[in-house]
């Protein structure tokens, strides 16, 4: 059955069954001008919502709890309010991370496997301005390096920055760490490519597909096969990928094995 729930839906909710583990005395000095709008009107109500969810099960002095405008919360309180308007997080959107970027509780990632090259200027651009240890870091020349860079959508690791060569070191990749993360895409089916008739270009790039998918290929060094295939006079006539060993770049057979699940020869 589909669940038609929304994500979050606009409700009016009696303030008492409002909570949050916040105290006033940690919210902006907003809060006693607003208690006294909120106390000088009869059946005041607020006009931004408040964010809630749906408090979990040990929060049982509250069936919902403040996420974000505690300030507005507070107000209400002090105001003696009886109702509050409230935006509802449901709970597999409460569950997510989202919500808490949006509203500006946690610091936004930029997913470097997929970022274009201008966006990811700017953001960096801006973070340095913020944290010192970035000082130092080159942005433009980072930003060229990772646009450049043929094997960043396969990232895995943010480490990969470090080879860079612009001034990356521990304490730079740490803060760095706070703004970027590497989530890439799951591969696709990866169909075999004909060894007898493929082009020096589409043997590289299919070559180096086969390197980031099987782990056990990374000493497989992709540009010394590709020319040397290209340069064999009788590859259109193999009819075995047996004559990869013949190359001397170190296919055995576990690597021919490997191989064989990625190429194919046609005769």
């Amino acid at each position: 059955m589909t669940n038609n729930k929304p994500i979050v839906d606009l409700v009016r909710l009696p303030l008492s069954k409002l909570g949050t583990g916040r105290q006033p005395g940690e919210l902006e000095l907003i809060q006693p001008a607003l208690a006294q709008k909120y106390a000088d009107e009869d059946s005041a109500i607020n006009t931004i919502p408040i964010v809630v969810r749906e408090a979990s099960f040990d929060e049982k002095h509250y069936d919902y709890e403040v996420l974000h405008r505690h300030d507005i919360f507070f107000a209400l309180q002090q105001a003696q309010c009886t109702w509050a308007m409230c935006l509802r997080l449901s709970e597999a959107e409460s569950a997510s991370e989202l919500w808490k970027v949006e509203l500006g509780i946690a610091t936004p990632k930029l997913n470097l496997c997929s970022v274009r090259p201008k966006d990811l200027q700017h953001y960096l651009e801006q973070i340095k301005t913020k944290e010192k240890n970035l000082s130092r870091l080159k942005v433009d020349s980072l930003v060229k390096k990772l646009a450049e860079h043929p094997d960043r959508v396969y990232w895995e690791s943010l480490d990969r920055l470090k080879s860079l060569k612009v001034g990356i070191g521990p304490k730079t990749l740490g803060t760095l760490a706070k703004y970027l993360s590497v989530e890439p895409e799951p591969p696709e089916p990866l169909q075999k490519l004909c060894i007898n008739t493929a082009s020096y270009e589409d043997l590289q790039q299919h070559l180096k597909q086969i390197k980031h998918r099987e782990k056990k290929l990374y000493k497989l060094n992709i540009d010394k096969l590709v020319k040397k295939l290209a340069e064999d006079p009788n590859r259109g006539c193999w009819e075995s990928l047996d004559w990869l060993e013949l190359l001397r770049v170190g296919i055995g057979k576990k690597t021919l094995l490997l191989l064989a699940k990625y190429l194919s020869v046609e005769h």
